[in-house]
């Protein structure tokens, strides 16, 4: 459990926070780093170096795998030949901010988009890193695509950020059984671990169910105003409700 423990995030001072993130976010926030300063983006993609390597063919479409660098930074680009569509980007060397270690680390990544009415989506991202004895794999999967009556802007991204860091509590076990929601094959070793010396970990769950994870928003934002969080999370929660209503 310490093991894991020292991958928890840090406050501004510097101070452990008492969770270790997923970090899900960060596979959306590379493509948007690349989207933005990458080898497509409309404004710094002359700053690269690129180099057609090989022509391919996949179900009769022609393909041009293009290999691109920029520092220490590089990786290929696979680009329909007839329509200029990119396909796939493909890091093999590229520089991001690991949360679980505070620190820029060098991973390897790729990302596949699809086309709906010539506009590009994405279908799947993965990324991994190995550093200081950390093995880290991160991947994003399309799973549905809706268009119609949802907007998402930078305040929607940002609220789901702070939802995330300062999440509201809620214990129902009855629900993962009407779900049909299997247990942890783990739970009894995380039950072991995570309990403390007055309470099981049932009981703990039980005791801040129903209630807002303050401990480290105090610690994450000390100086922000008392209504940041409400504000915030009303918007991460009216953004969920209108996505469960969609899908």
């Amino acid at each position: 459990m310490e093991n894991w423990k020292k991958y928890s995030r840090k406050a501004l001072n510097g101070e452990k926070l008492s969770d270790v993130t997923s970090s899900s976010t960060v596979a959306l926030k590379l493509f948007q780093e690349i989207e933005n300063y990458g080898p497509i983006s409309e404004k710094y993609w002359e700053s690269f170096t690129f180099q057609l390597d090989s022509t391919s063919y996949n179900n009769n479409e022609k393909i041009y795998n293009i290999s691109f660098k920029k520092g220490s930074d590089f990786g290929n680009l696979q680009v329909l030949a007839e329509s200029y569509q990119i396909k796939n980007i493909r890091y093999f060397s590229k520089s991001i901010y690991s949360i679980a270690l505070s620190k820029d680390v060098n991973c390897q990544g790729n990302i596949e988009l699809i086309y709906i009415n010539n506009l590009p989506f994405i279908n799947h991202i993965n990324f991994h890193y190995i550093t200081d004895n950390l093995e880290y794999w991160n991947e994003y999967n399309l799973l549905m695509q809706k268009f119609d009556h949802f907007n998402f802007n930078d305040k929607d991204y940002y609220s789901m950020i702070f939802y995330e860091m300062v999440p509201y509590l809620e214990y129902l076990p009855q629900k993962w059984a009407i779900n049909q929601i299997p247990m942890d094959s783990d739970y009894e070793t995380i039950c072991r671990q995570l309990k403390s010396t007055s309470k099981t970990l049932e009981e703990q769950f039980q005791a801040n169910s129903g209630k807002w994870w303050l401990n480290d928003f105090q610690k994450w934002l000390p100086d922000m105003a008392p209504n940041l969080l409400e504000d915030q999370v009303k918007r991460a929660r009216d953004l969920i409700a209108r996505l469960k209503k969609l899908f």
